[in-house]
């Protein structure tokens, strides 16, 4: 006989009673001091318990104002724009066990650190997560460049496994003749 309850709602179930049967003694939603984890999280993040876990709750931003980014054939890119980074990171007796990260990316390249003249468009909208050892898992749209009337002319978007391998598109600056387009529209 088949049970009327979806197979997730199952899973969820279970997941919940065994998270609640092996830390009894934990007070869920207590804050925890982050300076007291190994490694401490970034600047400002929020920590709590939940469960046999600590989780954290993490941002970067970064706004780079004419940061070398790259050199083409025509000169150095130079990169202006924000990129946002939301995380969450696992601890386990107070020692970082998982992490998951989400970035999006809006920004320009150009030839001029102030941003001036032709750009090109840098959008990114993925994520990663990893383990306490440093791999890191890739998936999403990593980067896209693109320029007025050009379309997209680099592109790396799809999955980075742990053991480094890529699986989907692969396309960067580095490529002759996609360094050559993006030294068109910039020029």
């Amino acid at each position: 006989m088949r049970s009327s309850l979806p197979t997730s709602l199952l899973a969820a179930t279970a997941l919940i009673g065994a998270g609640l049967l092996t830390a009894p003694g934990a007070a869920a939603g207590s804050s925890v001091d982050p300076s007291t984890l190994s490694p401490p999280p970034p600047p400002g993040a929020t920590c709590q318990q939940d469960g046999r876990f600590v989780l954290c709750n993490t941002f970067v931003n970064e706004d780079p104002a004419g940061e070398q980014f790259d050199e083409l054939p025509c000169g150095w890119l130079y990169v202006n724009g924000p990129d946002r980074r939301l995380g969450t990171r696992w601890y386990e007796a107070g020692v970082l066990v998982r992490r998951l990260v989400r970035q999006d990316v809006d920004q320009t390249l150009s030839l001029s650190p102030d941003g001036s003249g032709p750009t090109l468009k840098v959008t990114a909208h993925d994520s990663w997560w990893g383990l306490a050892d440093g791999a890191l898992a890739f998936h999403g749209n990593g980067v896209t460049i693109s320029a007025p009337g050009a379309g997209v002319l680099a592109h790396i978007a799809g999955y980075d496994d742990l053991d480094g391998d890529h699986h989907g598109v692969l396309r960067w600056l580095d490529d002759p003749a996609t360094a050559a387009a993006a030294c068109a529209a910039l020029t």
